[in-house]
C-alpha cells in the first residue's frame, strides 16, 4: 500500500456550435482540438494476493493556441481589415477508482544483457468527474462594399464519466512504463 502522484499530457477534440455564413468566410459546428496535461493524486491499497486497488482525485486543463488570422489591409488589396480569432478552453476534475492484479516474475533484459525483476500491473478503471468549458469565435472583415461580423461565446458546464484499462510495468533496474486508454461520455 502506498500514495501515488499521476501527470501526463492528453488531448482531446469538442464539438463546438459555430454557425455562421457570411460573404466572405462561413462557420460550422465542428470539433475544435484542445491540449494540456492531467495532475492526480491518490493512493493504492493492496486487498489480498496480487490483487489491489487504487483510489485517485485528477485535475485537469486543456486548451487551444489560439488561433488569430489579421489583415490590417494593404495598398495591393482593397480589404480594409479582416479578423479571425478562435480560443478554447475546459478544465475540471475527476474522481477516479482502479481494480488491478499484480504479476512478479523474472526477465533477461534485452539492452543490457543482465536478470531484471518486473512488476506487471494490469488494471481496469471507472470515473466520474466535473468540468467547465469556454469556447469563442471572434470574426470581422471589413471591405470597401462589405461588412460582416460574428461573435459567439459558449460556456459549457460538463458532467463526465469514464471507464477504461491499462497497465503498469516496472523494473528493479529503474525502468517504467504506463499506459492507460480511456473512454469519457458526458454532457
Amino acid at each position: 500500500s502506498h500514495f501515488l502522484t499521476t501527470f501526463g499530457f492528453e488531448g482531446m477534440k469538442y464539438e463546438t456550435p459555430y454557425e455562421f455564413t457570411g460573404v466572405k468566410s462561413s462557420f460550422k459546428p465542428g470539433d475544435q482540438e484542445l491540449w494540456g496535461g492531467r495532475l492526480g493524486f491518490g493512493g493504492q491499497i493492496h486487498l489480498f494476493g496480487g490483487l489491489f486497488t487504487t483510489t485517485k482525485v485528477e485535475g485537469y486543463y486543456m486548451g487551444t493556441l489560439f488561433s488569430k488570422v489579421l489583415n490590417g489591409g494593404s495598398k495591393d488589396s482593397d480589404v480594409k481589415f479582416a479578423y479571425t480569432k478562435k480560443t478554447g478552453q475546459i478544465y475540471g476534475g475527476d474522481a477516479v477508482q482502479q481494480l488491478g492484479y499484480i504479476f512478479d516474475f523474472r526477465t533477461k533484459n534485452p539492452f543490457m544483457d543482465e536478470w531484471a525483476y518486473l512488476t506487471f500491473e494490469p488494471f481496469i478503471e471507472a470515473g466520474v468527474g466535473f468540468g467547465q468549458a469556454l469556447n469563442r469565435l471572434n470574426y470581422s472583415y471589413k471591405l470597401g462594399t462589405t461588412d460582416e461580423a460574428y461573435r459567439l461565446t459558449v460556456e459549457d458546464q460538463l458532467v463526465n464519466t469514464k471507464i477504461g484499462a491499462g497497465f503498469n510495468l516496472t523494473s528493479n533496474q529503474g525502468f517504467f512504463l504506463y499506459a492507460r486508454v480511456p473512454i469519457v461520455t458526458g454532457k
